[in-house]
């Protein structure tokens, strides 16, 4: 299956995962400007939001599995 996951590298990824979110929280202030196809915001304020350390990783729920294909072969008789 898969290689065991060390408490060191969990730590490291929580982290990153925080820093991530707290990128992704970020409030902006300015104003959205439109040209050749491209939106882009030109900030006049950026507030980073604080990290939410209290999250946790669900599992995910195991596949549904109908029943297994069944292969049948013909037998033929005989003249055919």
């Amino acid at each position: 299956m898969g290689k065991p996951i060390d408490e060191l590298e969990v730590e490291r990824h929580r982290a990153k995962m925080a820093k991530r979110k707290r990128v992704q929280d970020a409030e902006v202030a300015g104003a959205v400007r439109q040209g050749r196809g491209v939106v882009w915001i030109e900030a006049t304020q950026v507030a980073l939001g604080k990290p939410d350390l209290d999250f946790h990783v669900e599992a995910a729920p195991p596949p549904i599995v109908g029943p297994s294909p069944e292969v049948i072969f013909s037998d033929p008789e005989d003249g055919e």
